[in-house]
């Protein structure tokens, strides 16, 4: 839920909706829709995208070991 909220904070998102605001208030609400369906797809997409990301990662890291060799000095 954090990561949904983090995607808001997004300074485009935020643009965009204070123009979609000044749409409504000045009575254009087809302009309105536009852009609050632009924000929402926005915010969806860019949140799946994370998660799909974060999931690779977890699988990449369960891929991989770390190991520490001890190497003989001379």
């Amino acid at each position: 839920m954090m990561r949904l909220l983090d995607n808001v904070k997004n300074p485009l998102v935020i643009l965009l909706m204070v123009i979609g605001l000044v749409s409504y208030l000045t009575r254009d609400i087809r302009a309105a829709v536009i852009i609050g369906i632009m924000v929402l797809l926005g915010i969806v997409l860019r949140f799946f995208h994370e998660l799909r990301a974060d999931r690779s990662t977890e699988k990449l890291r369960a891929m991989v070991s770390n190991s520490v060799l001890g190497k003989k000095s001379n």
